[in-house]
């Protein structure tokens, strides 16, 4: 059944699905979604991951409306939580190089309680979503401008897309296997530090290098074998979350859509949720992303968005679960 629990679905709720199933109504198809995922975790044949990434969207809400997202999501989730994208990504590549089994070990946490259990709670987590937000704003300020002159409103072109994606391949592969290469020969690499005018923050690769050293002990024998998986087996399979996040911001280039907040959590995401989740439930934007870039079949996952039609599709599949 399932890519990772034989037994079970796991299946990912974007923000939006999650808050109208919440406020869903009698005799519409958000309220028999419900029904037949609260009967699905009931019947231990569905599990909703709970994230934090939900906590962050919920904290912008009025403080009854994220209670009742994040007490839904948790009762879904049977104490089930996704960890957060660089621990899940620094997991992934010390289980190939250590030459151990890619199991559910890699991307799951228990969650032991609900991250809203007082209105401070939510407050910390408003606070947490408006500092990424004035960093993304800060940091795609230009960009966006750029992008929004030049803009031709032309469908993507398939040789463009392509180019961008292997163009950020390129990038995010060199950032890391520069800093392995370091530290396989001195023990050490050269950090980066990236600055904001209100903030400053560690830098990606450094904040994987870190994780991998201080919390599942790197070695230098292990970082020079970590350089050549990605020589022999490139991103997509040594890193796949950094993978999926160069696709999607490929077709962000290419389409050269201005970057909001909430195109970076949707990232976020799907960059944890494609890899591991059976199905995935987003927006149309996404499923049209993740489509062209063939994401869905890459890692065998089920993807439908909030239309009339997919949601019919979403409503047949969990009815299939459900009742086989």
């Amino acid at each position: 059944m399932g890519k990772y629990i034989p037994d079970k679905h796991l299946i990912y709720l974007d923000q939006f699905a999650l808050s109208r199933l919440v406020t869903s109504e009698p005799g519409t198809i958000w309220e028999r979604l419900r029904q037949l995922l609260e009967q699905g975790v009931e019947q231990e044949k569905i599990i909703v991951p709970y994230s934090l990434d939900h906590s962050m969207d919920s904290s912008t809400s009025n403080m009854e409306l994220a209670e009742k997202e994040d007490s839904f999501l948790f009762n879904l989730s049977s104490g089930f939580m996704f960890d957060v994208e660089a621990k899940i990504a620094a997991k992934y590549i010390m289980h190939l190089v250590r030459c151990k089994r890619i199991g559910v070990t890699i991307f799951k946490k228990v969650a032991s309680h609900k991250a809203f259990g007082t209105k401070e709670a939510q407050e910390q987590f408003a606070e947490r979503r408006a500092t990424y937000e004035r960093m993304i704003n800060e940091g795609t300020s230009q960009l966006n401008a750029f992008r929004t002159i030049t803009r031709d409103g032309k469908k993507p072109d398939k040789n463009l897309v392509e180019t961008s994606l292997q163009m950020l391949i390129a990038n995010y592969e060199q950032n890391l296997v520069l800093r392995l290469r370091q530290y396989s020969r001195y023990g050490f690499y050269e950090k980066r530090k990236i600055e904001f005018s209100f903030k400053t923050i560690h830098f990606w690769a450094d904040v994987l290098m870190e994780l991998m050293i201080g919390e599942y002990q790197l070695t230098k024998a292990e970082a020079k074998k970590a350089v050549l998986l990605f020589e022999r087996e490139g991103l997509k399979k040594v890193m796949p979350t950094q993978y999926i996040r160069a696709a999607i911001e490929a077709m962000m280039m290419v389409k050269q859509q201005a970057e909001k907040v909430n195109d970076h959590v949707d990232i976020i995401r799907l960059c944890t949720a494609l890899p591991f989740c059976d199905i995935v439930l987003t927006d149309k934007m996404r499923l049209y992303d993740v489509q062209t870039m063939k994401l869905d079949k890459e890692f065998n996952t089920a993807v439908y968005s909030g239309t009339k039609e997919q949601l019919a599709l979403f409503e047949e599949k969990l009815t299939t679960i459900v009742e086989n």
